[in-house]
């Protein structure tokens, strides 16, 4: 969980007040609880946010997604709006599956997936 990308930078310039309400909201539920700092509150804000992948059950038949889970090894691959690999689940397990041919060299660096879900319309 440690080296996965926060964006913590781009959270603070963009949304600094809205994050800075949620960890006030954080707090006041969690009181006489150890919390993070502010610093690694956003740090794992921004790690869910970039890495969380939507769980779904059949996208033809429910198509909307049921809830959010972060999966460490998907995490490695880079995005790509032309990606040759997709995310398909089998339950609660997450595979990862070749859609086009893959280039030889290290998965992370060759591997990339949508960020989006390629099997829904898109508009321009």
């Amino acid at each position: 969980f440690d080296d996965l990308m926060d964006h913590a930078e781009e959270i603070k310039s963009n949304s600094k007040d809205y994050i800075l309400a949620q960890f006030k909201i954080f707090k006041e539920a969690f009181t006489g609880s150890p919390l993070p700092s502010e610093e690694d509150f956003i740090s794992i804000y921004g790690k869910i946010l970039t890495n969380s992948f939507s769980l779904r059950t059949d996208r033809l038949i429910r198509p909307e997604p049921f809830g959010t889970g972060v999966y460490l090894m998907p995490s490695i691959f880079d995005h790509s709006c032309t990606p040759n690999l997709t995310v398909v689940f089998r339950g609660r397990e997450l595979v990862i599956m070749a859609t086009k041919e893959v280039p030889d060299g290290r998965i992370q660096d060759v591997g990339k997936i949508s960020y989006v879900n390629i099997m829904e319309d898109t508009f321009s």
